[in-house]
């Protein structure tokens, strides 16, 4: 991984806090996923006919 030579660090250690972000996308996913008026909120505050 590029993060890795640029860091000088190893893959061991991108690859835990890289499956964190993963893991948080995920959930974030399956939020809007099942709730979707999280995601039409925003715009219907703003006006738009959602």
């Amino acid at each position: 991984m590029v993060t890795t030579e640029v860091a000088k660090i190893r893959l061991e250690q991108t690859l835990g806090w890289a499956l964190l972000f993963v893991v948080a996308m995920g959930c974030a996913l399956a939020l809007v996923a099942i709730f979707p008026a999280i995601a039409l909120w925003l715009p219907g505050v703003l006006g738009y006919n959602v």
